[in-house]
């Protein structure tokens, strides 16, 4: 890579040695750590699109911070949330407003981003409700993940133990949300992370119980969005172990390939796709060398994967040989106590 990154990891911070967010210099594909900053429990971490703004979520809400030339963090503020810790921020396409999703809580709330990068006080927050169908499960909604629909006019928000993804009429102006339709999944598939493709025209969602991935058309509707279900195809291979969850899923550059991590079986599963169908078909389904594959990452040349292990406190690092479904370690793993996340950024 000619030119400059860093990488961001977030982890939990009230065990073990790990601070918060950690910092990594990025030199021909390897990781070298740079140093630590203090964030209580950074569950997820998200950059603005600019790349010019990094967010954590924390025990204490959401923190903001600038970044800065050399790639080091200036905090700017810290937020609460006025609920429990989240697990997703979802930013829109203009970075003027944030959404926290929360696993604990089942609670979906926003926030307004100042111009400065800094984050103001919530505008809108709603509790999902309702049981699903597996009691010691189901109790309660989980809320996993959100995403703006691609033109921004609507927010999607993935109920993981209700299957269910409800969907919210957006306000750009005020920042408010009502809810406009509920886009129902099949039973016991616990919904667990979606996202568009780039040109708008198709949704992915990655089920954590089904491990399944989930193909729908996507067409806007002035009152609600449209989703036509095209394909279900499996994140695993037949012999794979019982207690097995998808947990990530993410694109290439170009959305010609879509990468899945699978917990339990420690694996990650590498997909083509079809820029003009939609529709998946599987390459190959392979070991991470770690445990419990939170979420995953490509470097900026889509050919290098680092996979973010939580259970085994490291980053484990892959070539991906797409041609040949393939993938290969090329370095070393890295050491972090319990990471959640890992975002890279152009400096």
């Amino acid at each position: 890579m000619a030119n400059r990154y860093v990488a961001y990891t977030g982890s939990y911070s009230y065990k073990g040695s790990a601070k918060g967010i950690a910092i990594f210099d990025i030199e021909e594909n390897i990781f070298t750590k740079r140093t630590e900053i203090h964030v209580d429990n950074a569950s997820y971490l998200a950059v603005s699109h600019s790349n010019n703004f990094l967010y954590s979520i924390s025990d204490q809400g959401v923190i903001s911070f600038r970044i800065l030339p050399n790639g080091n963090l200036e905090q700017l503020n810290c937020i609460s949330i006025q609920g429990m810790r989240g697990c997703h921020i979802e930013i829109s396409k203009n970075d003027d407003y944030l959404v926290i999703s929360g696993y604990h809580d089942g609670k979906v709330t926003i926030l307004p981003i100042t111009k400065s990068g800094a984050l103001d006080n919530i505008s809108d927050e709603r509790f999902h409700k309702g049981f699903g169908s597996v009691s010691d499960r189901s109790f309660r909604p989980r809320v996993s993940c959100s995403a703006f629909t691609p033109e921004g006019h609507f927010l999607c928000s993935v109920s993981l133990n209700v299957d269910q993804i409800i969907i919210y009429k957006f306000d750009k102006h005020s920042g408010k949300i009502t809810i406009s339709d509920i886009l129902r999944c099949p039973i016991n598939s616990g919904p667990r992370y979606m996202r568009f493709s780039s040109d708008g025209k198709f949704m992915y969602l990655l089920s954590e119980l089904s491990n399944t991935v989930s193909v729908y058309k996507y067409t806007y509707g002035e009152k609600h969005p449209n989703f036509e279900h095209i394909q279900t195809i499996t994140t695993l291979t037949k012999d794979h172990g019982e207690a097995t969850s998808a947990c990530y899923m993410i694109f290439d550059s170009d959305d010609s390939h879509i990468i899945c991590s699978n917990a339990g079986d420690n694996s990650i599963t590498i997909y083509t796709r079809d820029s003009l169908t939609g529709m998946l078909s599987i390459l190959n389904t392979l070991p991470i060398s770690g445990t419990y594959p939170k979420t995953i990452t490509l470097l900026p040349d889509d050919k290098h994967l680092v996979s973010v292990n939580n259970s085994s406190s490291e980053l484990t690092f892959f070539n991906i040989d797409y041609d040949n479904g393939l993938v290969y370690m090329y370095a070393k793993p890295q050491s972090v106590n319990e990471p959640n996340s890992c975002v890279i950024v152009k400096l």
